[in-house]
């Protein structure tokens, strides 16, 4: 069963994609990312390494679209790290794509200033693709994360994200960095703005449903509690009564007739006996005044 970053992964590599100045972008930070650029034989030579072969492939891709790359430039090596196996794709004679992107511009608060919103979305978009992670939507707690063992990268990537309210934070585990955002709301945000449509949609149903569960749930405590404050009412007063009983204490009519009528009806709720009363003595009353008249007999049973 594939995991929901899967699942979100694949559906960006598999949407339909034209040739697109912006998408220069989504390159450049899946190269910022897992790649680099080598100098072989005095030539400049761009390298990609992922584990994801349908990643791999879309590397390929967007080289070809972006750049008219051709197949005789690209080599692609295999190795084998347990338990995974590595795709490196070597773009050779890759001068002019280095000339159209800015891989030596330092990153930071500048190059995302440079960057309008297109340019933003696609970089995150390319960010995420090659080391993003999100938690299952079904579990407890939400998680999205984005790793790098570049300071500099992930707080780039974190000036991007916040520059769409998504209040992304940084940490450092063991060797490398990550950035992260841990409202679901965020992520959701996240997800819609690189252009996930179905894992958007998919990621709101699930919230829509464990919310309303949420809300049953606390329901059902709630109506339980009640049930059992309102048990623990009824037994006190029962007591009450038993005790005036015993002891001959001397009720006025009002009391007596309402104290009888709780004794026979001891499984019934304040609503439920108001609606008895009406039924036995066709007069109304109220819970507020069932409620006052039982804490006087429970005052002359205590006093």
């Amino acid at each position: 069963m594939l995991s929901f970053s899967k699942i979100v992964k694949e559906e960006l590599i598999k949407r339909k994609i034209v040739h697109d100045h912006n998408l220069i972008y989504e390159f450049q930070a899946m190269t910022d990312l897992l790649g680099g650029i080598e100098i072989l034989d005095k030539q400049d030579l761009i390298t990609f390494t992922t584990s994801d072969f349908s990643l791999m492939n879309y590397y390929i891709k967007l080289s070809k679209l972006l750049f008219m790359v051709t197949l005789d430039s690209i080599k692609i090596d295999q190795s084998f790290i347990k338990p995974y196996k590595y795709y490196t794709v070597l773009i050779h004679n890759s001068s002019n794509i280095i000339d159209k992107i800015s891989f030596y511009q330092p990153k930071g608060i500048n190059f995302v200033n440079s960057l309008d919103m297109k340019q933003r979305i696609s970089y995150i978009r390319g960010a995420f693709l090659s080391c993003g992670c999100i938690t299952n939507p079904h579990s407890k707690n939400y998680h999205l994360e984005i790793k790098s063992s570049s300071l500099e990268t992930i707080l780039t990537i974190q000036a991007l994200l916040n520059s769409f309210d998504l209040n992304a934070r940084v940490t450092q585990m063991k060797k490398r960095y990550v950035v992260y955002i841990k409202s679901v709301k965020n992520i959701s945000g996240l997800l819609s703005i690189i252009e996930a449509t179905k894992s958007y949609l998919e990621l709101e149903n699930i919230i829509s449903q464990k919310n309303l569960t949420k809300t049953i749930h606390a329901k059902m405590n709630l109506e339980i509690a009640n049930e059992k404050r309102c048990l623990i009412k009824t037994q006190e007063i029962i007591s009450c009564i038993r005790y005036i009983e015993n002891n001959n204490i001397i009720l006025p009519d009002d009391l007596l007739v309402l104290s009888q009528l709780r004794l026979e009806y001891d499984d019934m709720s304040l609503s439920e006996l108001c609606l008895k009363y009406k039924e036995i003595y066709g007069q109304e009353i109220n819970k507020s005044t069932l409620y006052r008249k039982f804490e006087k007999i429970k005052s002359l049973a205590t006093n």
